[in-house]
């Protein structure tokens, strides 16, 4: 049996097409998993460990620089702040909130943010620090699997990858802690894990269960790529121990040795499942963390029967409601396109975003048209090699692509939020990973020197990535990239937060109730999370505690109640009974308001129309500040 069609051994070198350079492929048993390789593979792991080190640095740096710019919280990012807070004194259950009247499904990223935010003080630039930490080890995660699988080649690979991703995004968001960013990085990790696990290496399950339930309790639209892979992964690994189990048995019940296949031969896949303490010891540490990453989801489940959030989102996304319709075909095509053509924003970081919809824009589907060459290309290109190991890897994203293509053809129209597909970037990197993977597999020991050549070339588009990165504006929590928008609403959130102050420091004890009438909890939730910064004990009131994912509670007798209120909440705000005005923030003059309504009922705006009505939109989101008399 040559390396084309076996597994590759954990610990051993990857090699294509044909024996080892070194001589004929060694049975599994010669070497140990995390066993130092003699000769040029010692020299490849430092500089394995070199270059990962480097990148982790390199994104570390570029993220202390973004964290000078950390803006004022607000919406989603005060409320994760709000929970993460809460760690300790409650006990988050569920995730962040959607717009489906749901929660994402786990509060898995709360608890791992936690530490950092209670050890560096909790101040405003804490859970960008941890955000930044998880980052970084979920690209040296993705290194550590890279090189158990295709040593220093695909470590450079997939460094080059990690990095062109992370530059496309902007440095701001490698401290990101929004729940659909977070998962982003972690996911390139789970994909490489799920193609160990099909080559059965066991020591991938760890990072298999962790990563894949992080992106999923994140965000929704993970799940539909994760479980299925995640399931699939195993239950290929588990047929695998079935058919090895059989071989040993022999045909008539007669043991056979291990690493022996039953007509005499030595089976070296056989002798890397042969049982041991390690694949045991590896298969228990992973499924005690999957218990332990869904035992808040599971108590919520449980305490909420049959109202449980894992219930309510499973019912809605597998029987969607009668009314509601999908994508069509064409916008399903123009999407992808978009997401995974030949100029894929997850390279190029530019992404067409309509940013009144904050929808995505659809190109032509035409633009698919290369890549699906590619990788059918590169699929053939493994095939006739019988490389396995690029096979497997391809496979994995393939089915990565079409189980993304399904999850996208399920959104509603004018619900293509860049957000909600931005795992495509994940998918269409991983992608790009295998057929460059492929390629380089094909290429090794036929062209002169061409390991050189390719090493070279990798680490070339590994620090063009960095410099990117590094040179990039570091922009921070701009789900549709305008700055100004997040300035704007930063600024109303700190007049508002330091009017609500006031209101606390006149009461008997500092609290308040707090609730809002916003659709969702821009300000309100901004406002909360300044108030607990300063010392208020805030009780949050009924429509707040939807989106803040806890139980509403009564302010005491004395304590001030007060109501954060959005656009359509305005008019008439000095008027309503049972309520004085304490703040209004407003960050347009009237003349530019009403210049904004007259843009709005232009048809077919010229280009500087368009860019005008752009720059006020972003920065027109206005709101007040009532108290109860």
């Amino acid at each position: 049996m040559t390396s084309t069609d076996r597994p590759v051994v954990p610990g051993e070198p990857a090699h294509g097409g044909g024996p080892s350079p070194a001589g004929p492929a060694r049975p599994a048993a010669a070497t140990g998993v995390g066993e130092a390789a003699p000769g040029p593979d010692r020299v490849h792991r430092r500089w394995a460990v070199g270059l990962t080190a480097a990148t982790v640095l390199m994104m570390l740096a570029a993220s202390a620089v973004a964290l000078r710019h950390v803006p004022v919280a607000y919406t989603d990012w005060a409320l994760i702040a709000l929970r993460v807070r809460s760690v300790g004194s409650s006990w988050p259950l569920i995730g962040a909130p959607s717009n489906f009247g749901l929660h994402h499904p786990g509060p898995l990223e709360y608890y791992l943010l936690a530490p950092f935010h209670r050890a560096l003080g909790g101040g405003p630039w804490a859970l960008g620090a941890g955000t930044a930490v998880l980052n970084a080890t979920a690209v040296a995660t993705a290194s550590w699997l890279a090189w158990r699988r295709g040593r220093l080649a695909l470590v450079v690979i997939v460094l080059a990858a990690c990095a062109t991703l992370t530059a496309a995004l902007g440095a701001g968001f490698l401290i990101d802690d929004w729940n659909p960013w977070v998962a982003l990085l972690p996911s390139v990790a789970f994909l490489l894990a799920v193609a160990a696990v099909v080559d059965d290496d066991p020591a991938a399950l760890p990072v298999l269960v962790v990563a894949g339930s992080w992106s999923v309790q994140a965000h929704f639209s993970y799940a539909v790529v994760v479980v299925p892979l995640a399931v699939g992964a195993v239950l290929v690994m588990v047929g695998r121990a079935w058919r090895r189990r059989r071989r040993r048995v022999g045909p008539a019940g007669a043991s056979t040795p291990a690493g022996t296949d039953p007509s005499g031969g030595t089976d070296a896949a056989a002798s890397l499942g042969a049982p041991g303490p390690s694949r045991l010891v590896l298969g228990l540490v992973a499924t005690g963390l999957l218990a332990l990453c869904w035992l808040p989801p599971v108590v919520d489940e449980v305490a909420h029967r049959p109202d449980g959030n894992l219930s309510a989102t499973v019912a809605h996304f597998a029987r969607p409601p009668a009314d509601t319709s999908t994508l069509a075909s064409g916008d399903l095509v123009g999407t992808l396109a978009t997401e995974l053509g030949w100029r894929p924003p997850s390279i190029t970081g530019r992404e067409p975003v309509n940013i009144f919809i904050d929808n995505v824009v659809p190109r032509s589907g035409v633009e698919l048209l290369p890549v699906a060459l590619l990788v059918v290309a590169a699929i053939a290109l493994a095939v006739v090699r019988r490389d396995r190991d690029a096979l497997v890897l391809l496979a994995v994203g393939l089915l990565a692509a079409l189980l993304g293509a399904f999850g996208v053809a399920r959104l509603e129209p004018g619900r293509v939020f860049p957000h909600v597909v931005r795992f495509l970037w994940v998918i269409d990197v991983v992608l790009l990973v295998a057929v460059i993977w492929a390629v380089t597999r094909a290429a090794r020991g036929r062209v002169g020197a061409v390991d050189r050549a390719g090493l070279v070339l990798g680490l070339a588009v590994l620090a063009l990535g960095l410099v990117r990165l590094a040179l990039g504006a570091p922009d921070v929590r701009l789900p549709i990239n305008q700055p100004d928008q997040s300035a704007s609403v930063g600024r109303c959130v700190e007049s508002l937060g330091a009017a609500a102050r006031a209101e606390a420091d006149g009461s008997p004890a500092p609290e308040v109730a707090l609730d809002t009438e916003e659709f969702w909890p821009v300000a309100a939730a901004g406002v909360a999370d300044q108030l607990e910064r300063a010392g208020v004990d805030v009780r949050i009131g009924a429509h707040l505690a939807f989106y803040a994912g806890v139980t509403p509670t009564d302010a005491s007798p004395g304590a001030p109640v007060l109501l954060v209120v959005d656009e359509a909440g305005l008019p008439g705000v000095d008027a309503r009974p049972g309520w004085r005005v304490v703040a209004v923030c407003d960050p347009l003059t009237a003349a530019e308001r009403a210049e904004l309504q007259a843009l709005r009922a232009v048809v077919g705006p010229g280009p500087a129309e368009a860019q005008r009505a752009i720059d006020l939109q972003a920065r027109s989101a206005r709101f007040a500040l009532l108290a109860a008399t």
